[in-house]
């Protein structure tokens, strides 16, 4: 879902926002398994979809982010 970045900077900024939601829904019980969300779409849309319903303001601004990065890669394939 985030591998295609366009540049190095922003493939970083992707990975690392992936490896601080893994560790924050980690944090709310739930597993997340990051080649899955990389490569399926429903998958990590539903995983969002939770984290931006949580009660944990920085789960839910990775969620916002993560969401965010996602849009801009499909605007840009």
């Amino acid at each position: 879902m985030f591998i295609e970045a366009g540049s190095q900077t922003e493939a970083c900024a992707s990975l690392l926002a992936e490896v601080d939601f893994k560790w924050l829904m980690a944090g709310q019980g739930l597993r997340i398994d990051l080649p899955r969300f990389r490569r399926d779409a429903v998958y990590a849309a539903n995983l969002i979809c939770l984290a931006l319903d949580s009660e944990s303001l920085a789960l839910r601004e990775c969620a916002t982010l993560l969401q965010t990065q996602s849009r801009a890669q499909l605007t840009q394939s």
